[in-house]
């Protein structure tokens, strides 16, 4: 009615007032597309008379329906109507529920009630305050949309939330330990990747999320530095197997030396060499 009332006080806005029984009539007096009717005849069974219908009649044609047979029309309409309504509601509900898993909640229960800003005003006045509050016990469920949750008393507000409002509180499984073996000490703890990966049972809350993803990271940490140990005692042992091969060829080359020295002429030179080689091997200690 809103677009069909600007469309016709176009800039005269003043005028909204003497234009709205208009919009009204025009709007009553229009099939809908759900109910196949148009609300007037929906609720009186007949649909007003506009300028177009004040044309002269016959005679026979002045006298009303019988009033038993204006009923079951009604009656008639009415039922159809509401048969309309419920399938067109049928569809809409099938599309919106479409991949929607139901969530059942059982009294008994823990649950987090999402503090919705109409509903809880107070809690709710500034963006940096929470927007859940304390787990409460499930008393009854009313249906599948709507339980019943024991306030304590903590806030002035029916106890009745729908569905959408609750989130399942694991009270069992909160305090997790995602150790192998719990008996031992944090730090001498050896877990294995598959188990670290494997979702634990039940609901998934956000202390539990958090534990999952700590004990994730502080796993990714343990196999960098045991790469990183790795590598350096790779870089290690290279460095020491070259330091040997390098020691082995120094002895080698002042053994020939020696053998050449002395299968010499034993000149003044030669013997000169031969000292220096034995000093080298002494060095090195070899005799």
């Amino acid at each position: 009615m809103g677009a069909l009332l600007r469309s016709l006080i176009s800039k005269n806005l003043k005028s909204w007032e003497e234009t709205l029984p208009f919009v009204e009539l025009a709007y009553n007096r229009t099939i809908h597309s759900t109910t196949h009717c148009s609300p007037f005849e929906v609720m009186y069974g007949f649909n007003p008379l506009t300028p177009l219908d004040l044309s002269p009649l016959p005679p026979n044609m002045f006298t009303s329906d019988a009033a038993s047979s204006r009923v079951e029309y009604i009656k008639t309409l009415h039922k159809e109507i509401k048969e309309r309504i419920e399938k067109k509601n049928q569809k809409l509900v099938t599309r919106k529920n479409q991949g929607r898993k139901e969530l059942i909640f059982k009294p008994g229960d823990w649950v987090w009630v999402h503090l919705r800003k109409e509903r809880f005003p107070d809690q709710r006045k500034s963006k940096l305050q929470q927007r859940g509050d304390d787990p409460f016990q499930v008393l009854e469920r009313i249906n599948n949309n709507a339980y019943k949750l024991d306030l304590r008393g903590k806030y002035n507000v029916s106890s009745t939330f729908n569905v959408a409002d609750l989130t399942l509180f694991d009270v069992g499984n909160e305090d997790l330990d995602l150790r192998t073996n719990p008996s031992k000490e944090r730090g001498d703890d050896v877990d294995s990747l598959n188990n670290l990966l494997h979702v634990p049972e039940g609901s998934i809350t956000k202390r539990k999320a958090k534990k999952i993803q700590e004990a994730f990271t502080l796993h990714v940490q343990k196999l960098a530095n045991a790469q990183r140990e790795t590598k350096n005692f790779e870089l290690k042992f290279l460095y020491n197997v070259s330091s040997a091969s390098q020691e082995e060829h120094r002895v080698k080359m002042a053994r020939e030396k020696l053998c050449n020295l002395e299968d010499g002429t034993g000149n003044e030179k030669s013997v000169q060499n031969c000292e220096e080689v034995a000093i080298q091997l002494a060095s090195l200690g070899i005799s």
